[in-house]
């Protein structure tokens, strides 16, 4: 009987548009019997899925996708198998939220200059319907009629030079590694213009404390890259995750089962 496995999956605690309950109940269809809720800088979620997984007789292990900033770009790290209530895990995840909240705040009162029908009062109440998936900035913009897509926000936020700073890859692995979990760079390709890392790059990683990588995502376009992280995991003893990276229906060409991942292609001392 073949074990799909998914470690990587968005809710609305985030930036998907599915709840947990809506969550399980795709990742059943699905057939995927061991997953992971990792949403960005958030666990709100995630004790809740485990809940309705097992009512469900699937397996949901604690995740998050922790953001950091190395060379001026935003990184994502995957923690996984923690205890929610570990309080360094929980005081890094809450620093990195708040980090996400003040620069939500700073793109409004930034673009107010040039939008007058931007309110920074407006936007502190301001709501959403969270099926939208997404970020309150973003939908915030869309409601406003300054952007139409998401791509137009990505591209005003380049233009106005409003980058999202968190802490150093040093700071976010080792809160994740004393809080006993696991530290995983999430989709290596996403950071190289779809390109291979060097192995420079990957041993950097690894001296900042990273455990392992994603090696089975949507972002890679040949399996031929995908065996290379694969290849350089098992030579350096590191753990082998994968994951869809699956927001629900905010990102269709990101779904369950794309990739479809079995259990023994991965090696992370949680998995049975």
């Amino acid at each position: 009987m073949k074990k799909y496995v998914d470690l990587h999956i968005h809710t609305q605690a985030s930036d998907g548009t599915w709840t947990p309950k809506k969550a399980v109940e795709h990742i059943k269809e699905a057939d995927i019997r061991t997953f992971a809720i990792t949403d960005h800088d958030s666990i709100e979620n995630v004790s809740d899925a485990q809940i309705i997984a097992e009512n469900n007789g699937l397996t949901c292990i604690s995740g998050v996708e922790l953001s950091t900033t190395f060379q001026n770009m935003e990184y994502h790290i995957l923690s996984y198998n923690f205890d929610l209530t570990n309080k360094t895990l929980v005081s890094r995840v809450n620093r990195n939220y708040q980090q996400r909240q003040n620069y939500h705040k700073t793109v409004i009162e930034t673009l107010k200059k040039d939008y007058p029908q931007l309110s920074l009062e407006e936007f502190e109440h301001y709501t959403y319907d969270l099926t939208r998936g997404g970020w309150p900035s973003l939908n915030f913009l869309l409601d406003k009629k300054i952007v139409n897509t998401m791509q137009e926000f990505f591209n005003i936020m380049i233009d106005y030079k409003l980058q999202l700073v968190f802490d150093s890859p040093e700071q976010v692995i080792e809160d994740i590694r004393q809080a006993g979990a696991i530290a995983i760079l999430a989709h290596p390709p996403a950071y190289n213009q779809q390109n291979v890392m060097s192995l420079d790059q990957l041993k950097r990683w690894v001296s900042y404390g990273i455990q392992g990588f994603e090696c089975y995502s949507p972002y890679y376009k040949d399996p031929l890259d995908s065996n290379y992280y694969v290849k350089f995991c098992k030579e350096h003893s590191l753990y082998i995750s994968g994951g869809s990276d699956c927001h629900g229906d905010l990102l269709l060409h990101r779904k369950l089962k794309n990739p479809s991942i079995l259990l023994e292609q991965l090696e992370l001392p949680f998995l049975k």
